[in-house]
């Protein structure tokens, strides 16, 4: 498929997924986590796939297994992903759908992962936003309670980012500590603003 480009089924990835999803995780690799972009670049809708990755097969591995951890990052590395259409970047995934699936798993991603998920957070801040960042964002004390608020991916990775370490500084705060640093080294003023929200809630 990735030299021909032929298969291009929602239905077959879908089912795909669902096959994958009723396996053991150590049965996964992580080359098979990284066919994630294949079964999302479709000409068709890709909901499906994406709703059966998200609400079967990411769950599996929210373990205490090291191992299944790392392939739950990857997982979201490939679903926060960004692309050029039409000289504009947007999401591979609905926003409506992501907002969804860190409503649900948030807390436990952000307690079971490790601090390095932050980077990933970080990487596609910068890749929508330029350092000389004029927008307003909103206040991430509101976010949490206005999913409304949620509904640019510059303001769902801000506060997904920032819940993610705020949760981190019970159980890490020394880890946190060196994310805030290079916030406040960083040119770009949304980590400065996370920065500030952390260390007033702590």
């Amino acid at each position: 498929h990735k030299q021909t480009k032929r298969l291009d089924n929602y239905l077959i990835w879908s089912s795909f997924i669902r096959i994958l999803s009723n396996l053991p995780t150590n049965k996964i690799s992580m080359e098979i986590i990284d066919l994630i972009p294949v079964w999302l670049d479709s000409k068709f809708n890709t909901m499906l796939q994406v709703m059966e990755i998200m609400g079967k097969l990411f769950p599996r591995f929210l373990t205490d297994n090291p191992d299944d951890i790392q392939k739950a990052e990857q997982i979201i590395w490939h679903l926060t992903e960004i692309k050029k259409e039409y000289e504009k970047k947007v999401l591979k995934v609905d926003i409506y759908l992501l907002q969804e699936f860190f409503k649900k798993h948030l807390n436990t991603i952000a307690e079971k992962c490790s601090i390095k998920l932050g980077d990933i957070f970080v990487e596609r801040i910068k890749e929508i936003v330029s350092t000389e960042y004029e927008g307003t964002l909103n206040s991430l004390y509101d976010c949490g309670e206005k999913n409304y608020l949620l509904g640019k991916p510059v303001e769902l990775f801000t506060y997904v980012l920032s819940q993610i370490l705020l949760i981190k500084t019970k159980k890490e705060p020394k880890k946190v500590r060196q994310f805030l640093k290079s916030f406040f080294e960083d040119p770009h003023p949304i980590f400065t603003k996370i920065s500030l929200f952390i260390i007033g809630q702590n």
